[in-house]
């Protein structure tokens, strides 16, 4: 699989100097291609991976960028641009809910909506209260 090469647009991080055009690089093959940090790296400084010695340095130095605030900074600037928010995680769970290929996968996705809207608190002493169930005591009997 070919990976397409980016060009590096430098970005002002609150009002600071912009990135090295190698920093951009690394952080939008990071969000944009979905590239581990290490591919990432090498990608952006040209350093062949498939070299042992050569992928441990792009390693160590993919590590310490990513605990770099304005490295991390743009990380989450560029998940924001891309959809990873608010917005679009509860588009994706609301896709999950929704569809009915995989039942486990639509199960867990309600459990997490569940969870997210705080009404897995309910009593867990009855399956069944009257006319209404505990969706949750379902959810977990139906995973045993």
């Amino acid at each position: 699989m070919e990976i397409q090469k980016v060009e590096a647009t430098p970005v002002k991080i609150q009002d600071k100097k912009p990135l090295k055009k190698e920093n951009e690089l690394f952080c939008r093959y990071y969000v944009e291609r979905h590239l581990p940090a290490v591919q990432a790296y090498g990608l952006a400084y040209n350093i062949d991976t498939s070299n042992r010695m050569q992928y441990m340095v792009a390693a160590a130095n993919a590590s310490k960028l990513l605990k770099k605030p304005k490295i991390v900074a743009r990380v989450n600037e560029l998940l924001d641009l891309v959809g990873f928010n608010d917005a679009g995680v509860d588009k994706q769970l609301n896709f999950l809910i929704q569809q009915h290929d995989d039942k486990k996968t639509k199960l867990g996705a309600i459990k997490e909506y569940n969870a997210l809207k705080k009404r897995t608190g309910e009593s867990k002493k009855n399956v069944f209260s009257g006319n209404t169930f505990n969706l949750t005591q379902l959810l977990d009997q139906a995973e045993k």
